[in-house]
């Protein structure tokens, strides 16, 4: 089972001084994930990628090094996502082939959003405008050209989050509160609170997305539910858990339960 590293634990994410001399392989037990913070995409794996992975795995050959990051929790990883799904699923016993990346909190991210950006399956444009929020959010002494080589998004955007950073603070918002540049901007506006100060925000973008559903599905989500409930669990991979949990409890009646 992968060790996640939790949202709250983000400020207390320091470097510590990576084993000498840099290992070239770790226990598969050993590697903790924390994908909210350096894997940056709407979806947080996809699943044709990971089988093709584990297509090899099955050979019995070892994938590319994943890059790791050492902190208190241990090696993170910072490069590699779909890697360290594959050699999970296969339930790899040998140790895995990694390599070490050294530098503050904010140089891994910068490192993380610029492989991201060339990897096979590179991020989206609105993934790349988010990966750079992340990195003003969390790294505000950062130089803006620095955040824009990481994520190829334009100088001009970069210096209007950094902007944006500032109004948030100015409105006692903690920019490392706020995960996506829509949201930052909406905040610093002021057209509403952040996701956690109350369940009417909650329940307004509930019904954005649901509209959004509508116009992409129409009906066909209704009619057919085990397509896309498997497109669900598709989407959510390992968070699907989190789904279930958040999901009320629904009691049938005698007649639904016979139509089932």
């Amino acid at each position: 089972m992968i060790g996640y590293v939790l949202p709250d634990n983000i400020r207390q994410l320091l470097p510590t001084p990576a084993p000498q001399p840099h290992p070239t392989g770790l226990p598969l037990a050993d590697l903790k994930a924390a994908p909210h913070l350096f894997q940056f995409r709407s979806v947080v794996l996809i699943e044709r990628h990971v089988g093709e992975l584990m297509s090899v795995l099955r050979r019995g050959d070892p994938l590319d090094p994943i890059t790791v990051w050492f902190s208190h929790p241990g090696p993170i990883v910072i490069e590699g996502h779909h890697r360290l799904e594959a050699y999970h699923r296969a339930e790899w016993k040998d140790p895995i082939p990694v390599t070490v990346f050294e530098g503050t909190f904010g140089e891994a991210l910068q490192y993380a959003a610029y492989e991201n950006s060339k990897a096979k399956q590179p991020l989206e444009r609105s993934e790349r405008i988010n990966a750079a929020w992340v990195i003003v959010a969390t790294s505000p002494d950062l130089p803006q050209r620095a955040v824009t080589r990481a994520t190829s998004v334009s100088l001009g955007t970069v210096n209007s989050m950094f902007q944006v950073a500032e109004t948030l603070k100015d409105k006692r918002i903690k920019p490392i509160d706020v995960r996506t540049w829509a949201e930052a901007r909406r905040l610093a506006k002021g057209e509403h609170e952040p996701l956690d100060h109350g369940d009417e925000w909650q329940e307004q973008l509930a019904q954005e997305w649901c509209e959004r559903l509508g116009a992409a599905f129409g009906t066909k989500a209704q009619s057919q539910p085990e397509i896309f409930a498997r497109a669900l669990e598709l989407y959510f991979a390992r968070q699907l858990p989190q789904l279930v949990l958040a999901l009320p409890r629904v009691e049938l009646e005698p007649e639904e339960e016979e139509l089932l």
